[in-house]
C-alpha cells in the first residue's frame, strides 16, 4: 500500500497535518550560517510525513472521501541561537536566544481525487514571534525580536497512481512559491520550487522515493557592497533518494535517505554543493502517543570565503549535524498536543564558522 494515497481514517490525518506542520517550519536562513541543508526545505511538502500517514492505518476504520483538510496549529518555543550565528565573538556579542510564539495554518484543496488522480492547491500561512528585544553586539538592531517572520506558501501539485511492472508506484509534481518578510525588512526572500518525484512499492516491507527539486531564490535583501561575492540571490538544485522499511507490526518504520544539493549563487561566497544522509525512525507508541526521530549530516563544500575578516582560504568545508524527536498526543479527530525537541552543530574547518543551537517547540493542533 503505497504511502501517502492512503490517509485513512481520521487519526492518519491528524499524524499528517500535525507532523506536517512540524517539520515543514524552515524560514529564513540565518545572516552568518548561510547553510545549505535544513529540514523541511527542497522537497516535497509531505516528504517524511508519508510514513506517519501509515501508522494509523491498523486502526482506522474508513476512508475519508473529503475533497479538502484543514488545519491551524499554535506554538511556543525556544530558540537558543535565532540568528543562526558562529560561536567567535567577532561575528556576535549579544543576544541571539529567545522564547517566542508562533501560528500557522495549513489548508489543502483536491479538485480531482480519484484511484489514479490527484491534483490540488495548498497553502501555508507562517507567523513567527520572538519575545526578546535586546539589540547589542556586532548585529546593532539585530536582535531576535528583528528576526519575527512571516511566511505565505501556496503550492500546486498533481500525483498520478500507476502499476510498475507489477509494482505500486506513485508519480508527482509539485510547484511551490514561498514569501518571506521579517520584522526589519532584510533579509526577505521570495522562492520558487518545483520537484518531481517517483515513489513506488519496491516489496512488502521496502517503499523507496525519487525526487529531484528545483529551487530560485531571489531578494534575499542583505545589503553587500560586492554582490559577486556575498549575494545569496541564486538556484539550487537537489537530487534524493529515500527509502522506508517497515516492521511487521505495521506501525513502526525506519526511514533512511541521501541527498545531493547543489547551491549555486550570484555570490561565490555561498557556492557551495553538499552531500546529506538521513536517518529516521517513527513508531506508534501505544493509545494516543506517536513518536517521531530524525538524524541528518550535511558534508558541504564550498568555493571559499572572501572577507576583510576571514583570512583565507576561509570556509571551506563544513559539516551540520541536525538531531530531532517529536511526540505527539492525539485527542481525537480534531485535536492533538506535540513536543519537539532538536539540536544542531555547524563544524567547519575555520573556527570562525562553529556553531550550534538548540530548539524545542509546545504545539496544539485543530484540525478541521
Amino acid at each position: 500500500m503505497i504511502m501517502g494515497k492512503t490517509m485513512n481514517g481520521f487519526v492518519a490525518g491528524v499524524v499528517v497535518a500535525v507532523m506536517g506542520v512540524m517539520m515543514g517550519v524552515g524560514g529564513v536562513v540565518g545572516p552568518a550560517m548561510g547553510q545549505t541543508y535544513q529540514f523541511g526545505r527542497d522537497q516535497p511538502t509531505d516528504a517524511g510525513m508519508k510514513q506517519l500517514a501509515q501508522l494509523a492505518q491498523a486502526e482506522a476504520e474508513s476512508e475519508s472521501a473529503r475533497a479538502w483538510d484543514a488545519s491551524i496549529r499554535t506554538y511556543v518555543f525556544y530558540d537558543s541561537n535565532v540568528q543562526q550565528v558562529p560561536d567567535a565573538t567577532v561575528f556576535f556579542t549579544g543576544d541571539k536566544n529567545s522564547w517566542g510564539l508562533g501560528l500557522q495554518f495549513d489548508g489543502e484543496f483536491r479538485v480531482v481525487q480519484n484511484e489514479q488522480w490527484t491534483i490540488g492547491a495548498g497553502l501555508v500561512f507562517d507567523e513567527v514571534i520572538h519575545f526578546d528585544d535586546n539589540p547589542t553586539g556586532m548585529f546593532a538592531g539585530k536582535d531576535p525580536n528583528d528576526y519575527n517572520l512571516t511566511t505565505f506558501e501556496p503550492r500546486g501539485f498533481a500525483e498520478y497512481a500507476f502499476d510498475l511492472n507489477g509494482k505500486q508506484a506513485v508519480a508527482g509534481f509539485e510547484y511551490v512559491f514561498r514569501r518571506d518578510w521579517l520584522e526589519d525588512g532584510k533579509p526577505e526572500v521570495s522562492s520558487h520550487t518545483v520537484i518531481g518525484s517517483l515513489l513506488v512499492e519496491l516489496n512488502e516491507q521496502w517503499t523507496g522515493e525519487l525526487f529531484y527539486a528545483w529551487v530560485a531564490d531571489e531578494n534575499f535583501k542583505v545589503p553587500v557592497a560586492t554582490p559577486g561575492i556575498s549575494s545569496r540571490d541564486g538556484q539550487r538544485h537537489t537530487l534524493g533518494l529515500r527509502g522506508t522499511y517497515t516492521f511487521e507490526n505495521q506501525t513502526s518504520h525506519l526511514n533512511v535517505g541521501y541527498l545531493f544539493v547543489r547551491n549555486d549563487t550570484d555570490g561565490s561566497n555561498y557556492n557551495s554543493h553538499a552531500h546529506v544522509f538521513e536517518l529516521g525512525y517513527d513508531t506508534w507508541i501505544g493509545g494516543p502517543f506517536w513518536l517521531l526521530l530524525e538524524s541528518a549530516i550535511a558534508i558541504e563544500d564550498y568555493d571559499g570565503f572572501i572577507s576583510s575578516f576571514n583570512p583565507a582560504p576561509g570556509r571551506e568545508e563544513q559539516y551540520v549535524y541536525d538531531l530531532r524527536g517529536s511526540l505527539l498526543y492525539v485527542v481525537d479527530e480534531h485535536l492533538s498536543f506535540d513536543v519537539t525537541m532538536g539540536y544542531a552543530i555547524w563544524d567547519a574547518n575555520d573556527p570562525l564558522w562553529d556553531a550550534d543551537g538548540f530548539y524545542t517547540e509546545f504545539g496544539v493542533t485543530w484540525r478541521f
